[in-house]
């Protein structure tokens, strides 16, 4: 049998349960009608169409099952009504569980009842399959009664397109069931690209969001109604994510893809596309009169933040991760926003984004900041204290002016600018303490020069030589940092700051003095932690015997008579990528003279410009491990310092300061 005619059992009101066959493919109108007695239908994925009034008057049916197919399902409706709203197929049915397991067509028109579905309050519970691909217009329009939607498969429900806002039975549900688990934890897998329109509309359900990097696009309405996600995570990644919006009005203010979210937790971890115009909500997550959004962290991998992302938002913090790439803010990306606490893992443009932000009482940085630029925040007026990180070079024109409550900045050692206006009008500074033991340059209106200005004890006399750093009424000598010194391989070390893990170097021991080479490493372990070598104090090298000295990446300061004396010194190789803050007294002239300074390639026209570390009449790139293999192609002759052939390849060799001849060229390398 292939087909149930039309009116088979209509009127059996004896029948209770009915089986069709696998390899029927029609149901015919009134097939069923009146069947008051049937109480579930399992309709196969054989069956392709299901005529009108095929279960009228059916008032015992509680249980519908569709199953799992890729054919749609035709079905027909339960009362033609052209002067009035008609009826759909299982009108009169009073369903309490339906699975569904393929796409559905119907008439979409008042006159057939909008759906088949439309109207059942007895339904409390939808169970969709992964074979459905579309849920048509007004599917559970009025199904109030409904309690929960179960699914098994998460990417196949994202990838669902439902027609408006009522063909999602979570618009009255609710209350998402993964394998029999309410969602509440929503983890999009990495396996979709795409959530669709009106996806988790209404899922009050959830409380977090974590969205891969995986997903490219969120359709309109994804998250409308959704009155208890406080937290979104948008996982970092290099492809832009495209939002859509919550609700578009023409003629006022729609509202943005969060905007019925109480979000308190955002992290975004790549740039976000969306409409920013006020038909289309602004942003995602502005909200009209009120925002809950409260912490707010930018990932490394984010370039730019669109146009009122956080309009008028009152964020506690705002984090921004640290990064080497400059984060690119729309001018109006904070209107109207007022922060709290902020870290600042890079630099941002426009730099004055946060100027005159006055609720701001909280600053941090990384150490990828090389400079504080200009204005960047002048007149936050909540400010008390600043820690400047240890990566900053410069602090540009009124980078702070007009901070009328800070009362205490701390200045690290790389910084060897302090320019006009930097701290201007800082009428409540206190205490500036400096850990550069060699003085910045700084300008006539960098400072009001009030309070005590504190630095580092052996450099005292230089700071009250200073014709502008003198100006400070009280001049204090401080012992930067703890008071632990340690000593590891010749060197002793002494520890800035615990906070940030920071050694300098303060002195060579009596065994350095025999050592030939000497290599600074990056870091270095004490007590079961690392610390980071950051600096060389004022005399620490002075009168050692070394002939070739390598400093890492991570030295920000050379101190005054760091290298004095060194006479047998003929190499010197920084890898800083920024020139260390340095003075003309950390070197002798015969060292100028004499010795080769080894530089980042990348670097060069920085050192060279440099008013010190140009001083040195030869120069050279520091060849470093990396370079190797490229420069093991073809016959190599390695010689040392003195002339004497040591090797045919560079594969082997220590650290230290090679001549290497391949063919007719000859070149100094450092390793």
């Amino acid at each position: 049998m292939t087909s149930i005619g039309n009116d088979v059992f209509n009127g059996c009101s004896g029948l209770t349960s009915v089986k069709i066959g696998n390899s029927v493919t029609t149901i015919g109108d009134h097939a069923f009608s009146g069947c008051i007695g049937l109480t579930s239908v399992d309709i196969p994925n054989s069956v392709t169409s299901i005529g009108n009034y095929a279960f009228g008057d059916c008032s015992g049916l509680t249980n519908i099952i569709i199953e799992d197919g890729e054919t749609p399902l035709s079905l027909g409706y339960n009362v033609d009504r052209s002067y009035a709203d008609g009826q759909g197929l299982f009108y009169d049915c009073p369903i309490e569980t339906l699975y569904l397991g393929r796409d559905l067509s119907y008439q979409i028109d008042q006159r057939y009842g909008y759906s088949p579905f439309y109207g059942i309050k007895s339904l409390k519970e939808v169970t969709i399959g992964n074979s459905v691909s579309r849920i048509g217009p007004y599917a559970f329009q009025n199904c109030s009664g409904l309690k929960s939607v179960h699914i098994s498969d998460m990417a196949a429900w994202c990838n669902i397109k439902f027609s408006n806002k009522y063909s999602n039975p979570l618009a009255y549900a609710h209350h998402l069931f993964l394998n029999g688990e309410e969602v509440i934890d929503l983890v999009i897998p990495n396996s979709v690209t795409s959530i669709g329109n009106y996806a988790f509309e209404g899922c009050n359900g959830l409380y977090s969001v974590f969205i891969p990097y995986s997903v490219t696009s969120i359709g309109d309405y994804a998250f409308y109604a959704c009155q208890s996600i406080s937290e979104v995570i948008i996982e970092d990644g290099e492809i832009s994510l495209k939002l859509g919006y919550n609700n578009y009005v023409d003629t006022g203010t729609g509202e943005g893809l969060f905007y019925d979210c109480p979000l308190k937790t955002l992290y975004i971890g790549r740039n976000l596309s969306y409409k920013a115009h006020y038909q289309y909500g602004y942003s995602p997550f502005v909200r009209r009169y009120i925002s809950y959004l409260k912490d707010v962290t930018i990932g490394s991998s984010v370039t730019s933040v669109g146009a009122y992302a956080f309009r008028n938002c009152s964020l506690s913090s705002l984090t921004i991760k640290d990064g080497s790439e400059i984060l690119n803010f729309d001018r109006d990306s904070f209107e109207g926003c007022s922060i709290q606490s902020l870290y600042l893992g890079r630099n941002v443009s426009p730099s004055q984004c946060f100027s005159g932000n006055s609720t701001l009482t909280s600053l941090a940085f990384g150490n990828f900041i090389k400079s504080i630029e200009d204005g960047a925040f002048k007149n936050c007026s909540g400010l008390a204290s600043v820690v400047l990180p240890m990566g900053l070079t410069s602090v540009n024109e009124s980078a702070f002016e007009n901070c009328s409550a800070l009362t205490s900045v701390t200045i690290p050692g790389g910084v060897r600018y302090i320019r006009s206006g930097a701290f201007k009008g800082c009428s409540s500074l206190e205490s500036v303490n400096m850990i550069n033991p060699i003085p910045a340059v700084i300008e006539e209106d960098s400072f009001d020069f009030q309070g005590t200005l504190n630095v580092p004890a052996e450099s005292k006399m230089y700071y009250w030589i200073h014709p502008l750093w003198s100006k400070f009424p009280e001049l204090e000598a401080w012992n930067v940092g703890s008071d632990v010194d340690f000593a590891e391989n010749s060197v002793t070390y002494h520890i800035t700051s615990e906070e940030n893990a920071t050694v300098e170097i303060t002195a060579a021991t009596l065994m350095a003095r025999s050592v030939g080479d000497l290599t600074i490493p990056e870091a270095i372990r004490f007590n079961d932690k690392m610390y980071t070598v950051t600096g060389i104090a004022n005399n620490a090298f002075r009168d050692m015997m070394f002939e070739s000295v390598e400093l890492p990446q991570t030295i920000a300061y050379v101190g005054l008579n760091a290298f004095s004396g060194c006479t047998a010194l003929r190499s010197l190789t920084v890898n800083a990528l920024m020139p260390p803050s340095v003075a003309r007294e950390s070197f002798d002239d015969t060292v100028f003279a004499s010795a080769t300074l080894f530089m980042p390639e990348v670097s060069r026209e920085e050192y060279e410009n440099d008013p010190v570390w140009g001083l040195f009449v030869s120069k050279d790139i520091a060849v470093g491990l990396d370079d190797l293999d490229a420069m093991n192609d073809g016959e190599i002759e390695v010689y040392d310092l003195k002339g004497v052939k040591i090797a045919d390849g560079l594969k082997g060799l220590p650290k230290g300061i090679y001549i290497v001849r391949r063919g007719s060229q000859v070149s100094k390398i450092a390793i």
